[in-house]
């Protein structure tokens, strides 16, 4: 690694932190150097990003002598006291040393965190080394080694977002938080902010002692209370209710939906469940058809089933008949999923999508069922009428629709 080990990993570990907070923007970092046989804490739990690194840049690029695992154990322990039992709590490593000085048992502080529900993964630039493949054993974390920089910066981004809750864990609890106001930025509001008495306008102030912090999301220096500003909240909803996986749809059920398509009404899979609606994109005619879909005029009236995200064919709209309509759909490769509540079908890369990064099923936030057939009918006769071309219209309208 280039120009040195130390230089990289500290490059990845200012990305990892900031991708850290972006997908956890109500969750809390902190920062240790393992140098010298004893452990350093450069930063305490909090949730600034911009604060974390510039301690990681000013402290710690200063790194020598032995590592000791225990003492990073032992330190990440009594980090992790108050946070509160719906918390997760996990101690990530980037090791590069081959042994670790540890000045007692070192399997006591292993056995200590996995008591404390405290989960501890490493990331290593080295050879592996046993005690730290222990360690992540026996509390349920991973151990992974680097085999370069893409590959190093790879294993610590994939630590960013949220874990699964873990089996056994307490049942939710309702949490006092506080959303504070912002206060003028003028010189002539200038006030001591934060723990250090640091002279700063503007800030925010609290709403149950009217303290002033500089930043958020935090904990109020005086009462306590956890801090924190809507978008904060609305970009860790998605944590908290994901969207449901969607089930796959089998060969024998998408040869039933083309067939329903090509007569013209709805249908029912062979398990039973509802009809998937289903519409014709690019269309300028706008007689409705049966099950309130719109004929294609470009290719006589032929019906299809197109993915509701990016309107591309699952199946072939260019036969004519039942028949053939089911040998397309039965030589069809592609993998087809169906979302449970609004019935809508997605292909493979729309699904992952809405799953990694969308955080909405683009069906139901139109309407499910018959609401959303008109909801999208409505979507692509109007993007045909305005959009040069039928097929470029009716796909922009439908990713207008997939992104609100």
């Amino acid at each position: 690694m280039r120009p040195s080990r130390l230089s990289v990993m500290a490059g990845a570990a200012r990305a990892f932190i900031r991708r850290f907070f972006d997908l956890n923007p109500l969750g809390q970092l902190g920062l240790a150097v393992l140098r010298n046989g004893v452990a350093v804490r450069l930063t305490e739990l909090a949730g600034s990003p911009e604060a974390q690194v510039a301690q990681l840049a000013q402290y710690g690029m200063d790194t020598g002598g032995d590592a000791s695992l225990q003492n990073g154990l032992e330190l990440g322990l009594e980090t992790m006291a108050a946070v509160p039992p719906y918390g997760h709590r996990e101690l990530l490593f980037l090791m590069a040393a081959l042994s670790s000085v540890d000045p007692g048992r070192v399997q006591d502080s292993i056995t200590a965190c996995k008591d404390a529900k405290v989960r501890v993964s490493v990331v290593g630039v080295s050879a592996e080394v046993h005690v730290l493949r222990r360690a992540t054993e026996v509390t349920g974390g991973s151990y992974s080694v680097a085999l370069n920089e893409a590959h190093l910066s790879e294993l610590l981004l994939a630590h960013a977002p949220p874990p699964p809750a873990p089996p056994g864990q307490l049942a939710a609890e309702l949490v006092r938080m506080g959303f504070p106001q912002r206060a003028g930025g003028d010189a002539s509001s200038a006030v001591f902010c934060g723990e250090l008495p640091v002279l700063a306008a503007g800030g925010y102030t609290c709403p149950r002692c009217r303290a002033r912090t500089q930043e958020l999301p935090c904990k109020c220096h005086v009462c306590g209370l956890p801090l924190i500003s809507s978008p904060h909240l609305a970009r860790s909803y998605h944590h908290l209710f994901p969207v449901p996986a969607f089930e796959e749809v089998t060969h024998k059920q998408l040869q039933q939906l083309a067939a329903a398509a090509t007569d013209g009404g709805s249908s029912s899979s062979g398990d039973g469940s509802n009809g998937v609606p289903w519409y014709e994109p690019g269309s300028t005619d706008t007689a409705a058809a049966p099950n309130g879909s719109v004929s294609n005029g470009a290719v006589g009236g032929q019906r299809g089933l197109y993915c509701y995200g990016c309107l591309k064919p699952l199946t072939s709209s260019s036969s004519s008949s039942s028949e053939s309509m089911s040998v397309a759909a039965q030589q069809q490769t592609t993998i087809v999923l169906r979302c449970l509540q609004c019935k809508h079908l997605f292909c493979y890369d729309c699904d992952a999508f809405v799953h990694e990064s969308l955080h909405n099923c683009p069906g139901c936030e139109c309407g499910a069922g018959a609401a959303g057939q008109e909801a999208a009918k409505a979507q692509v006769v109007a993007a045909a009428t305005v959009g040069p071309a039928a097929g470029d219209g009716g796909a922009a309208a439908n990713g207008v629709a997939a992104g609100s």
